[in-house]
């Protein structure tokens, strides 16, 4: 490969770039159509997350995200279990934290370098709010 065809072919690389955006932003608004019209199904009393799944493309759980009043019956009285009372805390064996002394710092002790940080929970697989 020379520099020329190499050209022609980064040329022809960003021209599929451009063609795959487009494509991306017209799914974004064909998935935020399909998501408001779920939701507008949902309002009608005899709908259920069953029958939408297959014609939506779908799957129950996809459906019951988007609009949770499709959520199953099955689904939304095992999700409410009946409380049960907490059983009481024993009591504490160890002393307690203000009996044991703090260890003294000196000046040329090191403090931890904080590399530690927590990581944000993954939004992968989120869906978007409903349009409605």
């Amino acid at each position: 490969m020379d520099a020329k065809t190499y050209n022609a072919e980064l040329a022809e690389l960003r021209a599929l770039r451009d063609g795959i955006r487009k494509t991306q932003a017209t799914l974004e608004k064909l998935e935020t159509e399909r998501a408001r019209r779920i939701t507008a199904l949902a309002g009608y009393e005899k709908a259920k997350a069953e029958r939408i799944a297959p014609a939506a493309g779908l799957s129950l759980a996809d459906i019951v995200a988007i609009a949770p009043i499709l959520a199953p019956d099955r689904l939304t009285t095992a999700a409410q279990p009946n409380p049960t009372p907490a059983p009481p805390s024993p009591e504490p064996t160890a002393p307690p934290a203000a009996a044991v002394p703090a260890p003294e710092l000196t000046g040329d002790t090191a403090l931890p370098s904080g590399t530690e940080h927590p990581q944000p929970p993954s939004r992968a697989g989120t869906v978007a709010p409903a349009m409605t």
